[in-house]
């Protein structure tokens, strides 16, 4: 009987064992299928975000290009208001300076006449001096006709200059 019972101890204790080693390889399948399934859903988690930035980045793209597209389409008619802009600009420039330009020729041409009739009124004086001491010296028609002569070439003289000065 206590053979017996020694038997069934072992027996016992060898059915546990295996029992053991059955539910060990249990649980072990069991967190291996979990661990499959896990990374299984973590890959399609990935892909789904993936899927999304993909989309969220295309839609961006193309509302950048619609962006650039109205851009462009208003970009003909605010070039042409700034073509405008400039070319009344410059017009405006352009006659400024040619404005400033007569504005410099006419002084020029008062200064020089101004300088023509201050020669004149030497040359007159210098024509008076003369005549005056060609009658002392000479006779008097000789004189006139001298100094009207010296006079006339004086005034013809002024009047080129001025006719020059206002071309």
């Amino acid at each position: 009987a206590a053979a017996a019972r020694k038997q069934a101890q072992i027996e016992a204790a060898q059915a546990k064992k295996a029992a053991q080693k059955e539910e060990a390889k249990k649980a072990a399948a069991a967190r291996k299928q979990a661990q499959i399934e896990a990374a299984l859903a973590k890959k399609a988690a990935y892909e789904e975000e993936a899927k999304k930035k993909a989309a969220a980045l295309e839609q961006a793209k193309k509302e950048a290009q619609e962006e650039e597209a109205k851009k462009s389409a208003a970009a003909p008619e605010q070039h042409i208001e700034a073509e405008q802009a400039k070319k009344a600009a410059l017009e405006q420039e352009a006659m400024k300076a040619a404005a400033a330009r007569k504005q410099a020729q006419i002084e020029a041409a008062q200064a020089k006449i101004a300088a023509l009739e201050h020669e004149a009124k030497k040359a007159s004086a210098a024509a008076a001096r003369r005549k005056a001491w060609l009658e002392s010296t000479q006779g008097k028609k000789v004189a006139q006709a001298v100094a009207r002569k010296q006079a006339e070439q004086a005034q013809r003289a002024v009047q080129e200059e001025a006719k020059k000065a206002a071309e």
